[in-house]
């Protein structure tokens, strides 16, 4: 339980800092000049990296080893399952980004990750694991 929660914790410290180092408009066109509220370095941008890393690894890890238990049987359709669905997300996402500021962008991962990680904790405590 406590490595879901670190792991939500350095998702959302990277939204934060992604946030603050990069403009509105950077999800669709190039923002060169714009203001920002922390003059973007390139620490910073390997820090975001890092912790973006962190999270979506283990965050994958949790959904492999949830849909191994709940697909105990027949673990191809579960796992075939994750995956359209993770496809099916990315090419939505890829789709409406050039439409969609970054910061709605984040504002949607961050309210999933919260949503995501409620229910993962709450699984936790229920199976006592």
């Amino acid at each position: 339980n406590v490595i879901v929660i670190f792991m939500f914790l350095s998702a959302l410290a990277s939204f934060y800092l992604t946030f603050l180092i990069f403009p509105a408009a950077a999800s669709y066109r190039e923002a060169m000049g714009e203001e920002t509220f922390i003059k973007p370095q390139k620490y910073l941008v390997l820090l975001i990296a890092v912790l973006l890393g962190i999270s979506d690894a283990g965050f994958n890890i949790i959904l492999n080893s949830l849909i191994g238990r709940l697909f105990q049987s027949d673990s191809e359709i579960g796992f075939m399952l994750l995956n359209a669905v993770m496809s099916s997300s990315s090419a939505v996402v890829f789709l409406i980004s050039p439409y969609v500021s970054l910061y709605a962008l984040l504002g949607a991962e961050a309210i999933l990750c919260t949503m995501a990680t409620i229910c993962v904790t709450m699984d936790l405590f229920r199976t006592g694991k």
